[in-house]
């Protein structure tokens, strides 16, 4: 019997996914699914499947193929697990599969395909593509060895997987791959003030729908990553704590649900958001608007229009994820506890909270309430 599955992305666009599932005296039970971006097709898909089945009952004996391309096992891993994982992963994924080493089968991909892959990535030698780090590699890595375990555990296919470990070792022992740079960059008082300021006036000229003077605060005090400020909704908060759906984890996020908890200090930047004015103004010619959600607004957006800021204002080497850092200083400042900071930022370790804490205490730090007097002063003066 067919069925349609729906599955929202993490950018808010639906996918639908057809499943067929059979049982029939004789044969042994037989599941097969495909992932759509419209319903109709999904559906079209399932009937005519089912159709082919009814017509030749044998093709539920028929075993998947052996060896597939890597660039075709990377297809069928996005089709099916994509919606678990971030951007960054399956961008990563996406890249790899056009590379040459895609083209290739994976039963007989060994180590001097993954080690000419790992050169030609550092070195910037595939066409169109810069040089990139040991970091950015090892996401590479990462993303390789979960398609080809998939493939392997789940899929049955013929994959050598000491090959790849042994590559990997290769590279890790002549540093070509490593984890990534601990980044201790955290936005001073006076880049805050100038960010606050230049946004708070392009959203009073009308100039954007997206009300980054709030945002960015809000991704301070919360500690939350742009992708999970998108996903949080209205009803999820309760007494101080906002339940965080599909919150970021190695592992994968689809239904990894978090309750953080929300500082006083956020509670106006919130209530701000929930206005009716600025609701409306969000809601112009927003294509991934739902009233249920806090900021139905696009958080790859939200990270471009952070970018594009810093350039402009001139502030080297900022990132829209420098912001929970800062969070995570600001909290560790305020002499909270372990336990009391992975309340809020949703950590589940000190190892990985770690990285975020700045231990050189600061004198001073800007705070909201006085960004948005110096930004309402500035516009209603005219200097911006």
């Amino acid at each position: 019997m067919g069925s349609i599955v729906k599955r929202k992305n993490a950018d808010g666009t639906a996918r639908y996914r057809g499943l067929i599932r059979i049982e029939r005296d004789g044969y042994p039970s037989f599941t097969q699914s495909k992932t759509f971006s419209k319903k109709a097709l999904a559906e079209a898909w399932v009937k005519k499947r089912e159709a082919e089945i009814e017509a030749n009952p044998e093709i539920m004996l028929k075993r998947e193929a052996k060896s597939m391309r890597l660039r075709d096992v990377i297809i069928k891993y996005l089709d099916e697990l994509g919606d678990q994982f971030g951007r960054t992963h399956n961008m990563s994924l996406i890249l790899i599969s056009k590379l040459p080493i895609g083209a290739k089968q994976i039963n007989t991909l060994r180590r001097e395909d993954y080690t000419a892959f790992a050169d030609a990535r550092l070195n910037g030698k595939y066409e169109g593509l810069t040089a990139i780090t040991p970091a950015t590699l090892n996401g590479d890595i990462v993303g390789i060895r979960s398609v080809l375990k998939q493939a392997k555990l789940a899929w049955g296919l013929d994959v050598n997987l000491n090959e790849f470990e042994d590559a990997v070792l290769g590279l890790r022992h002549s540093r070509k791959v490593s984890s990534s740079i601990k980044r201790t960059r955290t936005p001073n008082s006076d880049e805050l003030q100038e960010l606050t300021t230049y946004f708070y006036a392009k959203w009073m000229t009308g100039k954007t729908t997206y009300p980054m003077h709030l945002i960015i605060w809000l991704a301070i005090y919360t500690a939350r990553r742009q992708e999970e400020l998108t996903r949080l909704r209205i009803d999820d908060f309760n007494d101080g704590w906002w339940l965080v759906r599909n919150a970021k984890n190695p592992r994968g996020s689809m239904g990894n649900h978090i309750n953080t908890k929300v500082r006083d200090n956020a509670l106006p930047i919130i209530d701000a958001l929930k206005a009716d004015k600025v609701r409306a103004t969000m809601r112009r010619g927003n294509k991934h608007w739902d009233n249920e959600l806090l900021l139905p607004l696009s958080p790859k957006n939200i990270s471009a229009m952070f970018t594009r800021a810093c350039k402009l204002k001139g502030i080297d080497d900022l990132r829209y994820h420098d912001l929970r850092h800062e969070a995570a200083t600001r909290l560790a400042e305020q002499r909270l506890t372990v336990p009391e900071m992975q309340q809020v930022t949703g950590h589940d370790s000190w190892s990985s909270l770690q990285r975020y804490v700045n231990v050189t205490p600061r004198k001073s730090v800007l705070e909201f309430d006085r960004a948005m007097q110096v930004a309402m002063l500035a516009w209603q003066d005219g200097r911006y």
